[in-house]
């Protein structure tokens, strides 16, 4: 399972949409309260995260996981893309940091990482909300 918190809706869906129709088991959260519901129930195998969210930001999410020993690993999707945001994202504990800028909305490979890559996991999403 792949946990995505983004408040952007447009994002989230086309990120889980994009997950699951590659037979990956992804769920979107909104807001921190809800990711953090989720978690409490389920860890999953790797976690992607914004930066900027309602409640709390991403990096400070991040900082709580890794403070409450939580070691999955988080991928940083967001539009604070200069190198010393990649370089905050990596050091608050993130092993890999995408950021896009706002006015292209395209991913760009952030390079480097803790451990070089990410490690997706091989599951069979049953079923995924249309939305239209």
């Amino acid at each position: 399972m792949i946990y995505l918190l983004e408040d952007d809706s447009a994002i989230r869906e086309l990120v889980v949409y994009t997950l699951c129709s590659t037979g990956l088991e992804a769920t979107g959260f909104a807001a921190p309260s809800e990711f953090y519901d989720a978690m409490e129930r389920a860890l999953p195998e790797l976690l992607i995260l914004d930066i900027m969210l309602p409640e709390l930001d991403g990096l400070e999410v991040l900082t709580q996981l890794r403070r409450a020993g939580i070691e999955t690993p988080v991928l940083m999707l967001t539009a604070r893309s200069s190198v010393e945001d990649r370089i905050r994202g990596l050091d608050h504990g993130a092993d890999r940091y995408s950021g896009f800028h706002q006015h292209h909305r395209r991913a760009e490979p952030a390079g480097g990482g803790r451990d070089g890559g990410i490690r997706f996991c091989h599951g069979k999403s049953e079923s995924f909300p249309h939305s239209g």
